[in-house]
């Protein structure tokens, strides 16, 4: 794995690969995230444990693998100037990443002018298509998205998950609260809407700056709102002491939704266990159930090889670990990954993909479709497609939990991949 970006000496640049791609060259792969996150360094790994799997196999067109990867720091600037540098000395063939949408957003006009198969595995907004593909697919076509679900999808999810916990304990009031983010927009236009369609009233929907770290008056709003769960967005937005005084002050609500930083399996010894209870979207269950006979293999060959923090491959390591092997197939179909000759070969074989991936079963949106080269997110949160699976911090039975600790993760919803109820707090 080679490294690029401030501080860091680029010792090689690949020469270029011939119509074939199998000319004896190295396939470089770009990785970009915030390394510095559980995410994002959880994603690196991913990517390794991927490009090592598939250089014991032969590499991709009987070429060597080789992982170039760079931190964003979450900035476009910095994702931006990594890139490039990438493209330019460091010749990779493919890109792989980005968590946050403004990042993915920034980099679209750089990857379309270079024809580089760009493979998104966390960013959500479905501007990136919109805006992009859907008004000049031609330009954009090496731009897909395999995971997750766009964030009007996830908007429609979070509300049926609502439903789900009214059906399930009696709940009619909830707060909806969202981080001021471009990949929030769609949660806070629909999901209070949807749900208050199916009968449940919304006494908040509010949006939190991205430097909020006083949680009290928010927390305090849901309280006397008389919501009895908080439904929250939250991705850049460190959560940890928002965790904790939720649960010390037994707030009489519980705390769901999409909730980035619970997804680490290293969440609950960061709260010292007060993240019990607390539900969370994320991919494959973290790893926590069987969604396709992948998600065990992924698990344990990332834990039989890291056994620091990140100790699973997180929400965008699963993504990420299958985004390089659905595009090494798609190469591998093509016969090239030479995508400055012959793009239209590879974006043509990506299209076609229907890869059993260990997030779920992937296909991508047509051409034709609202959000070209989207993933295609089937017939619901439960379908094989691209499956939106919600994990629930709880007391592990025997003792036994994540690392040392007495903390656990269950599947709690959909019913399709569910290995536990939903708990209530227990001061509620």
């Amino acid at each position: 794995m080679k490294t690029v970006g401030a501080g860091a000496a680029v010792t090689s640049i690949a020469g270029c690969l011939g119509g074939s791609g199998g000319t004896g060259g190295t396939i470089k792969i770009g990785h970009i995230m915030p390394v510095e996150t559980d995410n994002g360094l959880g994603s690196e790994r991913s990517a390794q444990l991927a490009v090592d799997q598939l250089n014991e196999n032969g590499g991709i067109l009987d070429n060597d693998v080789e992982l170039v990867t760079a931190d964003s720091a979450a900035q476009p600037s910095e994702a931006h100037s990594a890139v490039t540098e990438m493209i330019n000395r460091e010749n990779i063939q493919m890109l792989v990443g980005t968590v946050v949408s403004e990042v993915a957003l920034s980099l679209a006009d750089l990857v379309a002018e270079n024809d580089l198969p760009f493979l998104i595995t966390g960013a959500a907004s479905p501007r990136i298509f919109a805006e992009n593909h859907a008004q000049n697919y031609d330009q954009f076509k090496s731009i897909f998205r395999p995971g997750p679900v766009n964030s009007i999808k996830q908007a429609e999810y979070l509300a049926q998950y609502g439903q789900f916990l009214s059906e399930e304990h009696g709940w009619d009031t909830m707060a909806v609260v969202s981080e001021d983010a471009a990949w929030t927009q769609d949660i806070t236009d629909m999901t209070a809407s949807l749900l208050e369609e199916s009968g449940i009233d919304v006494a908040v929907n509010e949006r939190v700056a991205l430097d909020t770290n006083d949680w009290t008056p928010i927390l305090d709003q849901v309280e006397s709102s008389g919501a009895q769960t908080m439904i929250g967005a939250l991705s850049h937005i460190p959560i940890t002491g928002m965790t904790s005084s939720w649960s010390r002050n037994e707030y009489p609500f519980s705390l769901d939704g999409v909730m980035i930083a619970a997804q680490s399996p290293q969440f609950w010894s960061d709260t010292q266990g007060t993240a019990e209870y607390l539900s969370t979207a994320t991919s494959a269950a973290d790893g926590f159930a069987d969604i396709t006979p992948k998600t065990s293999e992924v698990m344990d060959a990332y834990q039989s090889e890291y056994d620091s923090r990140p100790t699973t491959p997180t929400f965008v390591g699963f993504i990420t670990h299958d985004a390089i092997n659905l595009y090494a197939e798609a190469v591998e179909r093509a016969g090239t990954a030479n995508h400055r000759e012959d793009i239209d070969s590879i974006v043509e074989e990506l299209q076609a993909t229907d890869f059993e991936g260990s997030y779920g079963q992937i296909q991508f949106q047509g051409p034709d479709d609202e959000y070209p080269n989207d993933v295609y997110p089937g017939e619901g949160p439960g379908d094989e497609f691209a499956p939106f699976t919600i994990t629930q911090w709880q007391a592990a039975e025997d003792g036994n939990g994540i690392g040392d600790t007495d903390g656990t993760k269950r599947c709690v919803w959909p019913e399709t991949y569910q290995n536990g109820d939903h708990q209530t707090p227990s001061w509620m």
